[in-house]
């Protein structure tokens, strides 16, 4: 198993937007990509921390959100106009 661990800073007033979008596209990667699913939890500092498990580091390297149906790219799109920064903490 592999494990990827994230961090997210969303521009203040998206909060509700970010995690609803995220819930979509999370759904997307699991049901599409081969995730084995993905948490969302809230720091103090308001920065959201994520984790997704996969079967494999190989099988997260080519999880391409490029072959995810429309549905799930309009997520996508959602989630990356409520960030301010992510990046990868952990692989």
């Amino acid at each position: 198993m592999f494990i990827a661990v994230y961090r997210f800073t969303v521009i203040p007033g998206k909060e509700t937007t970010f995690e609803a979008a995220w819930l979509k596209r999370t759904q997307g990667i699991y049901l599409r990509l081969g995730s084995l699913g993905s948490r969302l939890h809230r720091q103090a500092n308001g920065d959201y921390i994520a984790y997704a498990q996969w079967p494999s580091r190989e099988t997260w390297l080519n999880a391409d959100s490029e072959h995810l149906d429309e549905h799930y790219m309009r997520a996508r799109d959602d989630v990356q106009r409520c960030l301010l920064s992510d990046e990868t903490l952990f692989e």
